[in-house]
């Protein structure tokens, strides 16, 4: 029979080999080339999968270690889940939910007893977090020609070396009108709040400013687009009638109206917010609103048919929170001559009745004087073209 002391050592061999996979054998030669990636990106959150190769040649009862690890703190912390494949001669490990904190150089190693031993250059894991959310916060009351300030605050991104840009136009705008705010999240990540320093101008009211945060390892870029609401006086007034137009430029525009036909003026301003619009008579001593029968609709003045009191200097004024214009025409009523009207046209049906006339007379002469030309040429007379010559 096995004596004890036989026994113990025997136990004392397989349980080195087990709980010590990692120690050297006697004749364990170093030089087993591992292949593995040399880097690996993942996103927060994700599962990752390590992997290392290399070349072996197992007999039957050898035994093969392989497991990964990182350093930290000048001590090898090894990984859980790892997989190792004889047939294959490769080594696996997972990284379920990967956090900032997972971020470091993995090694591969393996071991076969008796045989030999080697470890990986090293994978580098970086992960990377896209933006958790983004925004352009309401911007304070933008007025033309008074500097300005829009805001971009992109949250919850790693690595912290993010690009942002902003569009203007359609146009990148300079750096040098750009200021970037980076503050650290408590669960690493980072937020950055950029603004961009401009002075609007009336062009500028209603177009669309971008802004884009971008980082190589985010599978796309980020954009977030804001409409600027520009504020700005009535730049702009636009006389138009319905009937004839508003002749002259600047304060010399004037309409002129047959009496009895209608008014219909209208004065369109330019202004954000929209101007308010009221029309004003000039009576001589002053601008008054305009009375029935004169009246106005928003932009338009109005009258159903004009008289001869209706004659004057008419105001369009407009005006809002940040500024007022005006303009004005002088209106012209034409009153008719019923006398006068009726001997025209009586005239003018006299003329048309010579003139006809005179065709007719012109015709005439033109047809006789024909007919006496042709006889003139040896035309015979009817009646003689069967008569013969005597001997």
């Amino acid at each position: 029979m096995m004596s004890t002391e036989v026994f113990l050592c025997l136990v004392l061999v397989l349980l080195s080999d087990v709980l010590h996979p990692w120690s050297e054998a006697e004749g364990l030669v170093v030089g087993l080339e591992v292949h593995q990636s040399a880097r690996l990106s993942a996103a927060l959150g994700e599962t990752v999968t390590l992997h290392c190769n290399f070349t072996c040649t197992l007999q039957g009862r050898d035994r093969l270690y392989g497991k990964f690890y990182r350093v930290e703190g000048g001590k090898n912390i090894y990984t859980d889940n790892n997989t190792v494949s004889r047939t294959t001669c490769t080594v696996s490990s997972i990284i379920a939910n990967i956090t900032l904190e997972s971020e470091a150089v993995y090694y591969c190693e393996v071991k076969i007893p008796t045989q030999t031993q080697g470890t990986g250059s090293g994978t580098a894991v970086t992960v990377y977090a896209e933006p958790s959310s983004m925004e352009i916060p309401e911007p304070q009351t933008l007025v033309v020609d008074t500097e300005a300030l829009l805001s971009c605050a992109v949250n919850g991104f790693y690595p912290q070396n993010i690009s942002v840009t902003w569009f203007h136009r359609d146009l990148q705008v300079p750096l040098t009108s750009i200021t970037n705010h980076l503050t650290t999240n408590r669960n690493g990540t980072f937020s950055l709040t950029s603004q961009y320093r401009f002075t609007p101008a009336v062009r500028d009211n209603g177009i669309v400013c971008r802004c884009q945060a971008s980082h190589p390892a985010w599978r796309c870029h980020v954009t977030l687009e804001g409409v600027l609401d520009v504020n700005y006086g009535p730049q702009s007034l636009n006389l138009t009638s319905q009937n004839r137009p508003v002749l002259g430029e600047g304060s010399n525009k004037t309409l002129e109206l047959p009496e009895e036909s209608p008014l219909d003026v209208s004065c369109w301003p330019d202004g954000n917010p929209r101007p308010w619009t009221g029309w004003f008579k000039d009576r001589g001593d002053g601008l008054t609103p305009a009375e029935p029968p004169v009246g106005c609709s928003n932009e338009t003045l109005h009258v159903g048919a004009v008289q001869r009191e209706d004659e004057g200097v008419y105001w369009c004024v407009v005006k809002n929170s940040y500024g007022e214009r005006n303009t004005s025409f002088t209106l012209l009523v034409v009153v008719h001559d019923y006398v006068t009207s009726f001997i025209a046209r009586l005239l003018a049906t006299v003329i048309f009745f010579f003139l006809v006339a005179l065709m007719l007379i012109c015709t005439n002469i033109i047809q006789d004087n024909r007919r006496r030309t042709g006889l003139n040429h040896g035309e015979r007379e009817p009646g003689l073209s069967g008569l013969k010559e005597d001997d």
